[in-house]
């Protein structure tokens, strides 16, 4: 069964401070940790790593940009985008409650190809997330969230 996981963008984030090379102390912080350009993302070693560096380039997007994608995978694509996996990040973002799944929508078994469909669906005009997407639309920082992660990052996160 394929899952679709969440990427949540974060809020800040920490910074990685090494040990300096011949000095053997003092260090830097890395461009990944300390980003002044989305370019300085693609020093991050890991996918998370680079999703925490592109939330602090295009942080006045963030909220925008996970109110958008808990509406579609926690809510209007629950089951194609397979929101139960415990990797999904739906249950913290639900708090307990129920999903409000779009039945015009979420359709078929759990899998890429569903979940991508539902997630088109869900974004259209009229869609139950269509207004979600265009909260973000109208906020440059959470377009370029969206395109960063997709590019610089790789993130299969795109709606």
């Amino acid at each position: 069964m394929a899952s679709a996981t969440t990427t949540v963008a974060g809020t800040g984030g920490a910074s990685t401070v090494g040990t300096g090379g011949n000095s053997g102390t003092g260090g830097s912080v890395s461009a990944c940790a300390a980003p002044s350009t989305i370019q300085d993302c693609k020093a991050c070693t890991t996918q998370s790593a680079c999703t925490d560096c592109a939330s602090m380039v295009d942080q006045a997007g963030v909220e925008a940009y996970n109110t958008l994608l808990n509406c579609v995978f926690c809510n209007s694509c629950y089951t194609t985008c397979d929101g139960v996996a415990a990797n999904s990040g739906c249950a913290m973002a639900l708090d307990g409650g129920a999903p409000t799944e779009d039945t015009n929508c979420d359709t078929g078994t759990p899998g890429m190809s569903t979940c991508g469909t539902c997630q088109m669906c869900s974004v259209k005009s009229g869609g139950q997330c269509s207004a979600a997407l265009t909260a973000c639309e109208g906020i440059m920082q959470c377009v370029d969230l969206l395109l960063n992660l997709a590019t610089v990052c790789g993130s299969a996160q795109g709606v």
